[in-house]
């Protein structure tokens, strides 16, 4: 803001010309032309009337590199999940069936052992 300073305290006022002194700086700050740029999020009404305008801002060039970088982690956070996901499967149903087979095998060694095995003559 280009508004000078004033040159007296506000202090050294008596109560009538520091009520005035802060009725023209409210005036001079109300009236000042400011510019915001940005989405506008929220628009609400509290309790003296005054209406109050969230905005949210544009994003700038790092805020969207660090968004690319946060979805481009997350994208091989899921591709991880999902491949461990799968060979954690994969290796239980391999699991399940391996006592199976383990048994079937050593029923087979054995069946092959009784009939290959004759007794001496």
């Amino acid at each position: 803001m280009d508004h000078p300073a004033p040159s007296v305290s506000l202090f050294e006022y008596s109560a009538l010309e520091q009520w005035r002194e802060l009725q023209r700086l409210s005036n001079q700050l109300l009236n000042t032309p400011f510019k915001a740029e940005g989405i506008v999020s929220h628009i609400f009404l509290d309790t003296n009337g005054t209406c109050h305008i969230t905005l949210h801002n544009e994003p700038g060039m790092s805020t969207l590199i660090r968004y690319l970088g946060t979805s481009l982690l997350l994208f091989v956070l899921i591709i991880f999940l999902l491949t461990n996901s799968w060979l954690c499967i994969s290796r239980a149903r391999k699991n399940r069936h391996r006592m199976k087979d383990i048994q079937h095998y050593y029923a087979a060694v054995q069946s092959e052992k009784f009939v290959t095995c004759s007794p001496p003559n």
